[in-house]
């Protein structure tokens, strides 16, 4: 396990001007630069905005990467950016992603004494509301991109890309009903390595033998598949399941009845009634 002079990288994702996490540990890297960066010449981002993340930020548009694609599947562009740059990274031992408004609540200080005692660390899985399973999940969900054909369409070519992967998957959609999501871990370097070879030449197969599509269906599946990810590693090896919390003010009422998140909503149960939000 990890020893006192190991060396710690964790991601923090921003795609607009917020709360700065940088630090030794934290590197706050800019996904779909390359996407902002036409938007800010095309007068879509304010120039203010898109110079503080210049300033701030490392992009993930630099070397071998995919930050184009940004607008299709989420900050996986950044674990790509990561994998094929880990160099800039200063090659760390462990490795790991948050985002600009949740974090895995960790304190620094005791992130060395957790991967001491376990082998990675993970975002404690949520409990669907009424017991759904992640398939169910999904078909319930009221957003554009949940498109019931769409996630038959995407299962069925996990299939074709290989069948026993793609069976397995299917299976753990239509079991799980506790769910890790956010794509947000810190792992040793050399799983986080077999990670990006199990998912992004999977990613790279969906994307290319489905149809096109403008919303951020398949990083919304990408985020599931990590998920898988994280519960079969979590099968053999062992887990700290971290609480995750906001990096922005919640009221009251929501830090206390707050039960789970599903997908991109947060999901409130006050006074017996269920109540969801989407997040931004």
């Amino acid at each position: 396990m990890v020893k006192d002079d190991k060396k710690i990288k964790i991601l923090v994702c921003y795609h607009k001007k917020a709360k700065l996490f940088k630090d030794n540990v934290y590197v706050p890297i800019h996904g779909g630069r390359a996407l902002a960066k036409e938007n800010y010449q095309n007068g879509k981002i304010p120039s203010e905005e898109f110079q503080w993340m210049e300033s701030n930020l490392a992009g993930d548009d630099t070397g071998d990467n995919i930050s184009k694609l940004n607008s299709t599947i989420n900050e996986m562009s950044v674990l790509y950016w990561a994998w094929k740059n880990y160099d800039k990274l200063g090659y760390p031992d462990y490795i790991g992603l948050y985002h600009y408004r949740r974090k895995l609540d960790i304190k620094e200080s005791k992130l060395q004494d957790i991967l001491s005692k376990y082998y990675f660390i993970r975002r404690k899985p949520d409990r669907i509301c009424y017991g759904a399973n992640l398939y169910e999940q999904w078909c319930n969900l009221s957003d554009s991109w949940a498109d019931n054909d769409y996630l038959e369409q995407l299962l069925n070519a996990c299939k074709d890309y290989d069948l026993d992967l793609g069976n397995d998957i299917e299976k753990f959609f239509k079991s799980v009903s506790d769910v890790s999501w956010c794509n947000m871990f810190v792992m040793p370097r050399e799983e986080f390595f077999r990670y990006c070879e199990f998912i992004f030449p999977l990613i790279f197969h969906l994307n290319k033998t489905l149809s096109p599509r403008k919303d951020r269906a398949l990083g919304m599946f990408a985020e599931r598949l990590t998920a898988y990810y994280l519960h079969k590693l979590a099968e053999r090896e062992t887990v700290y399941n971290a609480d995750s919390k906001m990096c922005r003010g919640l009221n009251l009422l929501q830090k206390i009845y707050s039960t789970s998140m599903e997908g991109g909503h947060k999901v409130w149960c006050i006074l017996g009634v269920i109540i969801k939000k989407k997040v931004a």
